[in-house]
């Protein structure tokens, strides 16, 4: 590395020191170019600190260090490395080394970001080494793109108060531990409530829990709603780029005959003919099994004279049940996928059994930019009877200072937001192209105009329509003006329009700020999204990283949920996630019912489409019943054993780490109760499946949570499950941090750089003096990825209380009540009906409790929870 004031460096660097006037880099043009490094090369300097002066006090094992400093880590390719190793009189490591990464906290370019590095000081400890190391991720180049600067290290007596982390309001739940999905494909989850079945599509990448062995697979995810077990399909292996690429989520559509359709497209896969592919397949839902894949090939059918070239990719499924030319009481099925650079169409008539071709949808608007690749972005949604509504743009934003427009699909023509047609043969173009028979988005209704100076680059995020002929579209647009391809990248804003039935007239709003581009690249208009709820025109929910209400800048993008009592000129904001590990992306909310809401996202970190490691998570509001406060049921040698209920060898309780010996140990002195079991804590093994069980339970129907403790500097895991045919794999991503007010009593839930975590099990109804078993696995991890399992949790579920003002009855009185007031459809109307609606703004209804009996934690823990830590702090460095 070498010492800079920041001359000559690459443009995402620093021009500039974080303090004073110079800084560390890594990269290797601050002397001067040099050769390419090869990938995965690492460069580091180190510094080792003596401790001796201190060890009567680092010999107590109550002890920390906190190393502080500040980084620019704006390249992709690029990764910095800070950590922390400690080592005995003989020079011999102790324990587990602590290591920051920039992956999962880049930079934007050019800017610097602080953090900081804690780790236990064990007795015993002579000296501590702090390393900083950068690395070429991927790829070759003559720079590495990592900087450091304003470096600090203090002996603590103990750790000052933090607030929560992975902070979720409501009960998260994990659909896929890896997985995530891009924005043009729909629906990417279903509800069917018949059958009590939430079904998510996503796609697995090669960065995320199980590597190589599960990168492009095409999974959906079967989430029953009455149990919470969750059953996963693998569909196909695809991958685009080289990996699983989030563009090849499947569409996914609940046929009228009640079987699920799923459709899915390998991006622009450049192999050969595949590219030409649409893939399909049928669950039967009373068989319960989904049946043979099936290929539908485009390049056979399209005209010869049509113009374009380039791959398949973006599906959309849909059936309107109004049109049935054959006359078999089946709705004609549709699937519209980008090809050949526009959108195309294919049906079916014999309920997806075969399928025909249908034509270019458009053709390229005017004045297109000779760098485009694609001929617009449309999102689509339908009434499932009779009409598709679509919004597009003429191009990508990269390419093009795009605008936003309207059209909509009914009767085998196309009409433009006022109902003029503007294609009437939708499938003139099926046999032979005629530019003069395919209309364009020069033909649709525009709903916003980009601009030159301000507002421009817009690109559409999503689309509902409404029973009283309302349309509401969420855009984005970069706040400053067409400029360069970067310009204005760091400042995306969150739009929202509206289409009035009545005065037939579109009104846009900016409502938000969405900050900068997601990750560093080419894709300088991607953001975190947003999600339109289906059944209330007044609810959204956003992906930002910018606070809503204050404008902070936030450590990661976070969901908010959004709401308006004025047809979204004004939006109020509630926080769903804070304080996160990680990013919180792309939201979407299936269509269910006036009682049920579903928000879907993935949280974890995306270097860019197809290198991702990321977990599919989301929260189910059921206003009719709510939950009780947790209580926490210590796992003990007592009420666990051997997943086949044979006693477990746990060996003798230890306070130090365990050993590679493929079993479970038990760790004293952490944790709550006994202490904590504990499996990979020096490396990876495979220790045997355990079972606890609680016993003498009440009659009713309970969520069931495992509580597993995290290492806020590594990446621990626990696998839970009600039966080992459902057994999943959690980590930071796909759980939740537990929290005092979420207990009956709340058990011990920070010790220092450790938080105790709560991953969703499921649901389960029990009878009178009835039980609960939960089988506990580790996931054959690392040093990095230790388990740390240390009980369960059960929650009751009742009715929801009545509450005066609450009239949508979700347990909490908000502005969705007052639109529910001011429609007519509350129990009073009249004033007396707003009054007590205003009354009681902001009540919530009250949580049911447990009635049995919870041993209270030890006195000193409950007075650790209330005391005023005071942090002595003593410079290392």
């Amino acid at each position: 590395m070498y010492v800079t004031s920041g001359v000559g460096l690459s443009p995402v660097d620093p021009t500039s020191a974080n303090t004073g006037s110079q800084f560390l880099t890594a990269n290797r043009l601050a002397p001067n170019p040099d050769a390419s490094f090869p990938s995965s090369q690492q460069m580091n300097i180190f510094q080792t600190i003596d401790l001796s002066s201190y060890s009567s006090e680092i010999d107590t094992g109550s002890n920390y260090v906190e190393l502080n400093f500040s980084y620019n880590a704006a390249d992709a390719g690029d990764g910095g490395f800070v950590s922390m190793d400690f080592f005995d009189a003989a020079a011999s490591p102790l324990g587990t080394g602590l290591v920051f990464s920039t992956e999962s906290q880049p930079t934007s370019s050019g800017m610097w970001s602080s953090a900081s590095l804690f780790g236990a000081a064990p007795a015993g400890a002579k000296s501590v080494r702090f390393t900083l190391a950068s690395e070429r991720i991927s790829g070759s180049g003559s720079a590495r793109n990592v900087s450091f600067d304003s470096l600090s290290a203090q002996l603590l007596d103990s750790l000052p108060p933090t607030p929560p982390k992975d902070v979720v309001h409501g009960n998260l739940v994990q659909f896929a531990n890896n997985g995530a999905w891009s924005w043009f494909q729909d629906e990417r989850a279903i509800v069917d409530a018949q059958r009590g079945q939430l079904i998510v599509g996503s796609i697995a990448n090669r960065d995320g829990y199980g590597g190589e062995s599960v990168d492009g697979h095409v999974q959906t995810t079967h989430f029953n709603l009455s149990t919470g077990v969750r059953t996963r399909y693998t569909h196909n292996d695809l991958e685009s780029y080289g990996a699983g690429d989030d563009h090849n989520v499947p569409a996914l559509l609940k046929k009228s005959d009640g079987d699920i359709l799923a459709v899915y497209a390998a991006h622009n896969r450049l192999d050969g003919v595949e590219d030409d592919r649409s893939y399909y397949r049928t669950y039967d839902a009373e068989a319960q099994a989904w049946g043979a894949e099936s290929e539908y090939h485009w390049w056979d059918v399209i005209p010869s004279n049509a113009p374009g070239n380039g791959g398949t990719t973006y599906s959309n499924v849909f059936q309107l049940s109004a049109e049935d030319p054959d006359g078999d009481g089946v709705g004609r099925l549709y699937n519209i996928a980008r090809t050949n650079q526009s959108p195309h169409i294919m049906y079916s008539d014999d309920n997806g059994g075969t399928w025909q071709y249908g034509g270019q949808l458009t053709k390229q608007a005017s004045g297109p930019p000779s760098s485009s690749y694609v001929n617009g972005y449309y999102k689509y949604v339908s009434n499932g009877v009779d009409r598709i509504d679509l919004i597009a743009t003429e191009f990508h934003p990269r390419d093009y200072n795009n605008s936003l427009y309207h059209a909509y699909i009914q009767n085998g023509k196309l009409y433009n937001s006022d109902g003029v047609v503007i294609d009437d043969n939708l499938f003139d173009a099926a046999e032979s192209f005629d530019p003069g028979n395919v209309s364009s988005t020069d033909d649709f209704t525009q709903v916003f105009q980009s601009g030159t100076s301000s507002n421009s680059r817009v690109w559409n995020t999503d689309v509902q329509t409404y029973e009283d002929g309302s349309i509401s579209v969420l855009f984005k647009a970069r706040a400053g003006g067409f400029g360069s391809h970067s310009s204005g990248a760091g400042d995306h804003r969150v739009w929202f329009a509206r289409f009035d039935p009545q005065t037939t007239e579109w009104t846009t709003t900016e409502i938000a700020k969405a900050g900068g581009q997601l990750f560093p690249g080419n894709e300088t208009d991607y953001t975190g999204l947003g999600a339109l709820h289906p059944q209330d025109p007044n609810t959204i929910y956003l992906s930002t990283e910018i606070d809503p209400t204050t404008d902070e800048q936030l450590a990661h993008h976070e969901i908010y949920r959004g709401e308006t009592a004025d047809a979204g000129q004004t939006w109020t904001w509630t926080a769903v996630t804070e304080n996160s590990s990680y990013d919180n992306l792309r939201p979407i909310i299936p269509s269910w019912d006036e009682n049920s809401t579903a928000v879907l996202w993935w949280r974890g970190s995306m270097d860019n489409s197809h290198d991702y490691d990321t977990a599919v998570v989301g929260v189910i509001d059921r206003n009719q019943e709510q939950l009780g406060e947790v209580r926490f049921i210590d796992a003990t040698i007592d009420n666990t054993t051997l997943a086949n209920g044979a006693p477990a060898n746990f060996g003798a309780p230890s306070a130090q780490p365990g050993t590679i010996d493929n079993a479970w140990g038990r760790r004293t002195g952490v944790g709550n109760g006994e202490g904590v079991f504990t499996a990979d804590d020096s490396g990876g093994e495979e220790a045997p499946r355990l079972k606890t069980t609680i016993t003498d339970l009440e009659s009713g129907e309970y969520e069931v949570f495992a509580f597993f403790w995290s290492d806020g500097n590594q990446d621990w895991q626990i696998e839970a499950g009600f039966d080992a045919e459902h057994m999943e794999l959690y980590r930071t991503r796909g759980a939740q941090q537990a929290e005092a007010e979420q207990f009956e009593i709340a058990p011990v839930l920070d010790e220092g750089l450790r938080s105790l975590y709560r991953a969703y099990v499921g649901r389960a109804q029990v009878d009178e003096g009835g039980s609960i078993e939960v089988l506990i696995d580790d996931s054959t991890g690392g040093a990095f990825q230790s388990a740390w399992y240390d009980g369960l949790g059960i929650a009751a579920v009742q009715p929801t209380a009545s509450l005066a003002g609450d009239f949508n009855h979700d347990g909490v009185v908000d502005a969705a009540d007052y639109t529910v007031w001011r429609d007519g459809n509350s129990p009073d109307s009249s004033q007396t009906g707003y009054d007590i609606w205003s009354s009681n703004y902001r009540r919530t209804a009250a949580a049911p409790t447990l009635s049995a009996e919870v041993p209270e934690p030890s006195a000193c823990l409950l007075l650790l929870r209330v005391a005023i830590l005071i942090v002595l702090r003593r410079p290392l460095l």
